[in-house]
């Protein structure tokens, strides 16, 4: 038996394999990806537990917002009037976050300069060097974020993101989610929006282990480099604006832009 310790890469590596031995009818490759085991060092489910991430839901997300929101419009900071800026920044970092399906590591990285550029055109690539799996892809801006992130980049000049503020922002304002939470958040919830699985992951960036569902129903037998060959990136952002973008609403009612921008109007230099 092939014992190896916990991760996901061999369930990725049987599948393919028996999608394989069982195409060409090869009873070796079958007994070979079979043999495959993992040594599990934790108990694993099927299912979400409250508490853990991928039990996000869109009242959690909402209830954070409204969090931050709170604390942007308090009058009785007194010198403490400079948290509203992280307080900000963790709003538009949470719904970045559920309207992307980006890492927090690739949130970590991007700049204006890619930011800018979904800003003015609807989407943006992503660097390779920037990305988990070292490959170019398409990340389409939500329409209802863009004029929170044009506040951002005003208050925020040099960083739009930061994984270590946002814990500490998170902690001291009691909210709820941590920002990974975000991306089980798009995974779990963009498909009600009607985008198209293989499209989502190509957004998303999974890797191919990702994908071995697609494999085994045989939708996808190329990986997600097949997925770029039939669809450019405008037909990628495309889609997502003509289901995510039209019709999930990110912004819960009562959040208001207006009264965000007077209140931090301290921080944004004409």
């Amino acid at each position: 038996m092939n014992s190896l310790k916990k991760s996901p890469y061999p369930g990725y590596i049987r599948t393919i394999l028996l999608y394989f031995s069982k195409k060409r009818a090869d009873n070796l490759l079958r007994d070979w990806a079979e043999s495959i085991k993992q040594s599990p060092n934790t108990t694993k489910r099927l299912f979400a537990v409250e508490g853990e991430k991928a039990s996000v839901t869109f009242d959690d997300v909402k209830a954070d917002i409204q969090t931050y929101y709170n604390h942007i419009l308090r009058d009785d900071l007194g010198k403490g009037v400079s948290s509203k800026k992280p307080a900000f920044r963790n709003l538009v970092n949470l719904l970045f976050g559920i309207t992307t399906g980006a890492r927090v590591e690739e949130m970590n990285r991007l700049t204006w300069k890619e930011l800018d550029q979904g800003l003015k055109e609807g989407s943006f690539i992503i660097p390779a060097a920037y990305t988990k799996t070292n490959a170019e892809r398409v990340i389409p801006i939500h329409p209802a974020i863009k004029p929170y992130l044009e506040i951002l980049e005003v208050v925020y000049p040099d960083s739009p993101f930061s994984i270590e503020k946002f814990r500490d922002i998170r902690r001291d304002r009691e909210a709820i989610l941590h920002l990974n939470q975000t991306r089980n958040f798009a995974v779990k919830y963009w498909r009600k929006y009607g985008i198209d699985e293989k499209i989502r992951i190509a957004i998303m960036g999974h890797d191919e282990g990702a994908i071995k569902k697609e494999i085994e129903q045989e939708e996808v037998k190329t990986g997600i480099s097949e997925v770029y060959r039939k669809y450019g990136p405008k037909e990628i952002a495309d889609h997502y604006q003509e289901t995510v973008g039209a019709k999930f609403k990110p912004i819960p009612k009562g959040i208001d832009l207006k009264k965000i921008r007077e209140s931090l109007k301290s921080f944004i230099k004409n």
